[in-house]
Parts: C-alpha cells; sequence; structure tokens
C-alpha cells in the first residue's frame, strides 16, 4: 500500500523507571517534543473537556506537503539565513569527536522546518525561535549517557551556541539563560549538566 507524504505518526510514551530508553535511530526520524510543563496558569487558558472531541475547524493546509527534507532543504535555509546553518554545523562537527552528532537526515529535517516556520509564520525574524525548538528536539534528546563525552558535550554545544561566552562549567551551572539567544536550549542543556554532575549520567527525559 502506498504511503502518501502527508501521513503523520503521531505517538506518546511515558519517560520513566518503567520504559527502555528511546534508542538513537528513533531520535534521528522523529521531532521529540516533551509535555512535562506542570503550571496553575492551565486554570485561566484551558476549557474543561466534555469527553467528546469537537473539532471546530480543520486548516488543510498544514498537511500540503510540496517538498521533503533533502539537501535542497539545508541549501534554502544556507541562502536565506547561512548564520543558523554556520551555527547547526558548527554545534555538530564538534560533537563528532564525542560521537553524539547528528547525521545529515536530522540536519536536512531541522532546516525543512525551520524554512516552513518561516514560510507560516511570514517573519524571517523567527528563525532563531524555530532553530531553538530543533535544537530541544532534534539534538538534546541524543546527549545522554554516563561518561565524559556527554558532559563534554553538553559544555561544547553551550559554548557554541553562546558564542564562547559560556565556556566552563560553573558558568554552564549558574548562568542566567534567558539573557541569550536560545533560551529553552540553553536551559535545558543547563538542567542536563546539573543533573549529570549530580548523578554521573543523564538522559533528555531526567529534566
Amino acid at each position: 500500500m502506498p504511503i502518501p507524504l502527508n501521513l503523520y505518526i503521531i505517538g506518546t510514551i511515558n519517560m520513566d523507571e518503567s520504559t527502555h530508553p528511546v534508542s538513537s535511530k528513533v531520535l534521528d526520524r522523529a521531532n521529540t517534543i516533551e509535555m512535562n510543563q506542570v503550571s496553575k496558569g492551565i486554570l485561566s487558558v484551558q476549557s474543561s473537556q466534555t469527553g467528546t472531541l469537537k473539532v471546530e475547524k480543520i486548516d488543510s493546509s498544514f498537511s500540503e506537503i510540496t517538498s521533503l527534507p533533502t539537501l535542497k532543504s539545508a541549501k534554502k535555509l544556507n541562502n536565506s539565513r547561512s548564520d543558523l546553518i554556520d551555527l547547526i554545523y558548527k554545534i555538530n562537527d564538534g560533537l563528532i569527536q564525542f560521537r553524539t552528532n547528528m547525521g545529515h537526515r536530522s540536519i536536512f529535517e531541522m532546516a525543512h522546518y525551520i524554512n516552513n516556520y518561516i514560510q507560516i509564520s511570514g517573519d524571517n525574524s523567527l528563525a532563531e525561535e524555530a532553530l531553538d525548538l530543533q535544537l530541544c528536539q532534534k539534538l538534546i534528546p541524543k546527549l545522554m549517557g554516563a561518561d565524559e563525552r556527554v558532559e563534554k558535550s553538553l559544555l561544547h554545544t553551550a559554548k557554541t551556541i553562546t558564542q564562547g561566552k559560556i565556556h566552563n562549567e560553573d558558568l554552564l551551572s549558574t548562568s542566567d539563560m534567558t539573557a541569550f539567544d536560545y533560551p529553552k536550549t540553553l536551559d535545558k542543556l543547563q538542567r542536563m549538566y546539573k543533573y549529570y554532575t549530580q548523578n554521573g549520567f543523564v538522559n533528555f527525559a531526567n529534566v
């Protein structure tokens, strides 16, 4: 049976002591979205559910696939925002020595996501916001383990994102990450680093 291009596969998984870690092959092929923020704010923004799923309106444009993540995606982003492609590869190049780097597929998918984010929003200035989300969803889940490669990978990534401003363990542990670009990614890196130093291991689901 042919698989259409606009087929989306969405799944949920509990990341705790009752489950096995997600393999790198799965992470390479997925956008990992964490849903672990619990806040009283939900009382003011979320309406009560009646038990029946109601969809008032669906904009079908989201499922109109006009292109797939390929080398063309990276070249397109390089033409419009070469600074972002440079940052992605600078992070990735430094991770190769620790064997925690991404493959071409992940980078092409990140570029594809950012291109679509810019196109749909109509605002090129939101490209950094899109990259921040993609670093959280595509890169950070791969930075896991129980050896010094993980520690060095976390520090390298933070140092590269902040253009050298966060260049040691103390700064990674104590800096206010909201003062930098890509705050979601940096906040996650900081929490993962603290967990690693306390427990000797970490994966993205621990924090």
